[in-house]
């Protein structure tokens, strides 16, 4: 598992841009027009909107996808406010992002995607709002290449909102279905979970230089 060193945490952290937020969407399988980001990165990152998608950009699928409580919500928490989760001892805000309150499964379809993109990256966690409420929940991304049959690729241990957040960085080669997946662990109160900057993105797309846009410090 890779992780963001701490002084990329603070770059980003210092860097306050406008991100257009987008209204709750869900599409059915093999829905999903292509939609290029308008998003700004460092000045040595050409060709910026081709590195990488969001996943919130996509819609998910809503006959594979429910969640326990509410709504999936794209964007925002699931009372319509800002992602927040800790990542490093900080406490950063995110415009991007999924929530789907335990136990859910959110599920992409990335076929149209995946000769370009075949690497995912996500922070996971319980939103900070929820501190250490709850008895926690565990996160998993599984793939698929035809939406029936899964492969784990990644679980977390249980997770809360005043813990830091996981960042997952993984390979999708191949995949044409993605699944994010949080358990309960037993009880579903409080588990506000979160996919905070979800996206697929070029092989070798450098993180750790990047400016992430849409990211600032609580």
């Amino acid at each position: 598992m890779k992780k963001l060193k701490k002084k990329t945490v603070a770059v980003v952290i210092t860097t306050l841009s406008t991100t257009t937020l987008i209204n709750n969407k869900q599409v059915e399988a093999h829905a999903i027009p292509y939609k290029n980001n308008e998003v700004s990165l460092s000045a040595n990152t050409p060709n910026n909107n081709t590195q990488f998608m969001y996943l919130s950009d996509m819609g998910y699928m809503s006959n594979l996808s429910h969640t326990a409580w509410g709504d999936i919500k794209l964007d925002q928490t699931l009372e319509g406010g800002t992602i927040k989760l800790n990542v490093d001892g900080e406490a950063l805000e995110f415009n991007k992002g999924i929530t789907a309150h335990a136990t859910s499964t959110v599920v992409f379809d990335v076929s149209h995607y995946s000769n370009q993109y075949s690497r995912f990256t996500t922070y996971v966690g319980v939103d900070k709002s929820q501190g250490d409420r709850g008895n926690g929940v565990k996160f998993k991304v599984l793939t698929s290449v035809d939406g029936q049959n899964w492969e784990e690729k990644f679980e977390t241990d249980v997770l809360k909102g005043n813990d830091n957040a996981v960042f997952i960085d993984i390979d999708i080669t191949g995949a044409n279905y993605l699944k994010l997946y949080a358990d309960d662990n037993g009880s579903n109160g409080n588990d506000h979970s979160v996919y905070a900057a979800p996206r697929i993105m070029v092989p070798d797309y450098d993180i750790s230089s990047e400016y992430l846009q849409g990211v600032k410090s609580v």
